[in-house]
């Protein structure tokens, strides 16, 4: 039996829109200083600004930056005090426009207000281009649960649905509507031996049969994940882990599977073993194979994790 992390979905019915969530929490101060930042004129400041609230990973926030990115955030300035909020409908009323807003965090409402009393917070092209992983992640971690089994992306821990799904692969092998069951196979973490998909495997063993499976397999792999390596060396007696060495020999291997190097795109500071589904360049990467993207393109104008990595020791 396999035991695999793995990110599955059909690219055909891959769903777009960010999620909407409820109630929340008073920010932080270092989230208050950012949303401070987001009202002065230096683009550094408000970039910076931005991944501070993004890093935060807490679903009101993002909401937030969806609003911002839309042009929808304004400041408010009562009884000398400035706030944030969020706008609404705009109507007129006689000869003055006016707008509904509510709250930035809690989406509380907070009334209807001539237009003219706010001042929008604009969201140029460079501070949408920070603000966009932010909102990927988001929508695919809403994907992971969505109920419509045509949007829904699997991650799953055991290996009982795989296994079913390699069960009727080996019933259907050379059939050509098999191609049509899983378009785009996204393994991520993968505790099985990274010589699964070699060319000289049987044609019924695992590797193949998910290889006639789908019509494409991705292999994300780090080699700072302590977790596959203590696997190598406990339980598997020294075999490499292709969640943490990539493909034994990627030359030969069925032509429709690669693998990738994630480690500069996760976030290494918490558990690496995981870090794929907390990173939102790494989602950006996932999202791209999902979408069907070349092997060769998928890393394209995504931009590394933004931290000191440590010495990377030989994978085991």
């Amino acid at each position: 039996m396999i035991r695999l992390t793995v990110l599955l979905a059909l690219v055909v019915w891959f769903a777009v829109g960010a999620a909407g969530h409820a109630a929340g929490a008073t920010p932080s101060p270092e989230v208050a200083r950012a949303l401070d930042d987001l009202r002065t004129d230096d683009a550094d400041k408000r970039e910076a600004a931005v991944t501070v609230v993004g890093q935060t990973r807490d679903p009101k926030w993002i909401q937030f930056l969806s609003a911002l990115r839309d042009g929808s955030v304004y400041a408010r300035t009562r009884a000398g005090r400035t706030e944030l909020v969020i706008g609404g409908s705009k109507a007129t009323r006689g000869d003055q426009d006016v707008i509904d807003i509510v709250g930035a965090y809690d989406r509380e409402p907070l009334g209807t207000v001539p237009l003219a009393e706010l001042k929008e917070v604009p969201a140029d092209r460079r501070l949408r281009l920070v603000i966009k992983p932010f909102l990927d992640a988001d929508e695919t971690k809403g994907q992971l649960a969505d109920p419509d089994p045509g949007v829904r992306l699997i991650r799953q821990d055991d290996s009982g649905k795989m296994q079913e799904a390699l069960v009727a692969a080996s019933k259907r092998l050379n059939d050509p509507q098999l191609v049509s069951l899983i378009n785009q196979f996204v393994m991520v973490a993968a505790d099985v031996d990274n010589d699964l998909f070699q060319s000289d495997k049987p044609v019924d063993g695992d590797g193949s049969l998910m290889a006639n499976l789908c019509y494409r397999v991705a292999a994300l792999y780090t080699g700072l994940d302590a977790v596959l390596g203590m696997s190598a060396g406990l339980k598997h007696f020294g075999t490499r882990r292709l969640g943490r060495s990539g493909l034994a020999d990627p030359t030969q291997v069925w032509d429709n599977v690669f693998d990738f190097d994630i480690t500069t795109f996760i976030d290494t500071r918490g558990s690496v073993h995981s870090a794929v589904f907390d990173s939102p360049p790494a989602i950006a990467i996932v999202r791209n194979i999902l979408r069907g993207v070349d092997r060769n393109y998928i890393a394209q104008g995504v931009a590394p994790y933004a931290q000191t990595l440590q010495p990377v020791l030989a994978p085991a």
